[in-house]
């Protein structure tokens, strides 16, 4: 283990700048380009120095306690870019760059964020500034920010950084939330809820060895996000060890390229949604994992979305040529509000899993199925990190409900974020909560339900997702998961399952990606199985089912379904749908 436990700092300025000075000409950051070739990367003196010098720029533009937003693509100058707001004591706002070619659909997001954070200055390289004419033509409100060009800050500028005086409650970043259930809002992430988190992260998740050479990272993880800025870029550079990262489009364009990295890198830790690991399965031959060397893998953490038993068994067996284990997966759970990691298994410890009764699941309550059951595969997330609680409540009555009981997930201590930005109502209700009857608190109320079985943490669903229809609650990712393998022509992890009131009742509605457009033959096909096989699994009728596109599932920057929105999108028929069938008529399409 590092020496993780005998720094105490009081800011992430110092411990990284610690880190980062005792060994000047380690390279904590290497970026592919393109996901391919030799790394692009700095000794840690030279990123040391372009983030003072980037953090002494900042600071002739703009006070102490003000927002920058980070219009970076991944990269360097991204990287770079954080830490020079935390050497200079700003409050960073990491967003995704605008896609000159999709500004009618990024561009909504961003200007959400620039009003709600009110940021007066913009980091961005070059190839970005350069347009900066264009952008604030269709977007006036960027044209009120100073624009900083990054990568054409003079490096002798660093001389006239002086360090801020930082403690554990000062804001480190905004992050935004995903928007899965809700608009996005931004967390208040302070320099202490990252420090306690990053060294269990460190600790707890990835059990690092802090033995010189041992300890590698990499990641393809969006670095806008908590996962793939904090899991990916940040606990790295906490615990002294490199990391080997890439875009997420080079992933997503070829997933192989993330575990040939993994390879060529000798990585000892990856990680990311369930769905990535799907994707490579599905996107990588059988000769393509015979020429990769996983055997240095220690650890593969699964979070962001459910996690699948098939999944992890799926990919063990299809990746056991080039030396993975399945001991290697580590599931966690976590969210933006509480840093990132709640809770988490130990690292080469076989993931747990339980085969449950679903309708007693649906009812709340624990069962191991029995022959004949309907059942619901949940996967154990682990015991939460150190120095943190974690209570299964009654959303309704705030009681605190004994194990086997599913409820509503609580959390609260050192990782807790410090609330929503400039939201003082939002923030009481979901980082206020106390338990009845003994008044203890405040917890933070995550959204989630699951259940607890001793120590170990079972997440069942979105409280906001689940269907209620005739008075029985259902998990829509029972009925996706039943529903994609009804034929191939369906997408994995790319299913929606949800309800919506007609005629004063809840109808069931299933929007699924296809592979390709099918026939209307094929359509007619596949419609009737999907019906038939939620009929025989859940007992439930469908009302409407609609084959859409590929890549036309809404989904979150981290990879997790929009539920609330692909259900809006469908009403409001702006969804690319190739066949469809309603119960209401009049028929499939293609």
């Amino acid at each position: 283990m590092s020496d993780l436990s005998d720094r105490r700092a009081s800011s992430l300025v110092e411990h990284f700048r610690a880190r980062f000075t005792e060994r000047p000409d380690d390279r904590v950051f290497r970026f592919l380009v393109d996901g391919e070739g030799t790394p692009v990367t700095m000794t840690n003196t030279e990123f040391d120095t372009a983030a003072r010098a980037l953090a002494a720029t900042l600071r002739s533009h703009t006070e102490r306690g003000e927002r920058a937003l980070i219009v970076c693509p991944a990269g360097l100058d991204y990287v770079v870019s954080f830490f020079a707001c935390l050497y200079a004591g700003v409050i960073a706002v990491p967003v995704y760059p605008p896609n000159p070619a999709l500004l009618q659909r990024t561009l909504p997001r961003l200007l959400a964020i620039v009003e709600d954070a009110e940021p007066t200055v913009l980091l961005a390289p070059k190839a970005i500034t350069d347009m900066a004419d264009a952008f604030v033509d269709v977007a006036p409100a960027l044209g009120k920010l100073t624009w900083v060009t990054v990568d054409a800050v003079d490096p002798a500028v660093a001389d006239t950084w002086a360090a801020p005086s930082l403690g554990p409650d000062d804001v480190a970043f905004l992050q935004y939330t995903s928007g899965s259930t809700s608009r996005p809002k931004g967390v208040l992430v302070g320099h202490g809820n990252l420090l306690h988190n990053l060294e269990q992260i460190n600790r707890r998740v990835l059990d690092v060895t802090g033995v010189e050479g041992e300890d590698h990272m990499v990641s393809w993880l969006p670095p806008y996000h908590d996962m793939g800025l904090i899991g990916g870029l940040l606990a790295p550079a906490f615990g002294g060890f490199p990391v080997t990262f890439m875009s997420p489009f080079s992933f997503l364009k070829r997933p192989l390229r993330w575990l040939r990295a993994a390879s060529d890198h000798g990585g000892t830790f990856l990680g990311g949604p369930n769905f990535c690991y799907e994707l490579c399965i599905a996107k990588t031959t059988e000769a393509d994992r015979a020429a990769l060397d996983l055997s240095r893998l220690r650890v593969a953490f699964s979070g962001a979305e459910p996690v699948r038993t098939e999944t992890l068994d799926r990919f063990s067996e299809a990746f056991a040529p080039s030396g993975f284990r399945r001991e290697v997966f580590v599931p966690c759970y976590g969210l933006a509000e509480a840093t990132l990691c709640v809770s988490t298994t130990a690292p080469a410890t076989p993931p747990v899993d339980r085969t449950l009764n679903a309708d007693s699941l649906a009812a709340h309550t624990v069962e191991d199925a029995a022959p004949g059951d309907a059942v619901s595969n949940v996967v154990g997330c682990g015991s939460s990190i150190g120095d943190q609680d974690i209570a299964i409540v009654d959303p309704q009555t705030a009681e605190r409900l004994a194990d086997g009981r599913v409820g509503e997930i609580w959390v609260r201590g050192p990782s807790v974020a410090q609330g929503y930005w400039r939201r003082p109502t939002e923030t009481e209700e979901t980082f206020g909560a106390c338990l009845a009857g003994t008044g203890e608190g405040p917890y933070l109320r995550t959204g989630d339900l699951g259940f607890l079985d001793g120590d170990e943490l079972y997440v069942t669903g979105r409280i906001k997702d689940l269907i209620i229809i005739r008075g029985r609650n259902y998990y829509p990712q029972d009925i996706e998961k039943t529903v994609e393998s009804v034929d191939s022509l369906l997408r994995s992890g790319c299913c929606i399952a949800g309800a919506r009131e007609r005629d004063g009742e809840q109808r069931l509605i299933v929007v699924q990606e296809v592979t390709r457009t099918p026939s209307e033959d094929e359509a007619r096909r596949v419609i009737e199985l999907i019906r038939n096989e939620v009929a025989r699994d859940h007992a439930l009728q469908v009302h409407d089912v609609a084959l859409i596109g590929r890549g036309s599932i809404p989904k979150t920057s981290s990879g997790k379904l929009q539920r609330r929105a692909c259900l809006d999108a469908f009403a409001e028929r702006t969804l690319p749908i190739v066949a469809e069938w309603s119960v209401d008529g009049p028929g499939t399409s293609a």
